[in-house]
């Protein structure tokens, strides 16, 4: 699970204007978990 934790970004729905536009730069590697709640 250390692995995947490591792979992982968390972000909240404030995060995704400059989440997507990093995005399509290419600047984003791994996974992004959006926490809907926070």
């Amino acid at each position: 699970m250390d692995k995947l934790e490591a792979m992982m970004q968390p972000a909240t729905l404030s995060d995704l204007p400059q989440l997507g536009r990093d995005i399509l730069k290419g600047q984003v590697k791994g996974r992004v978990v959006v926490d809907v709640n926070g």
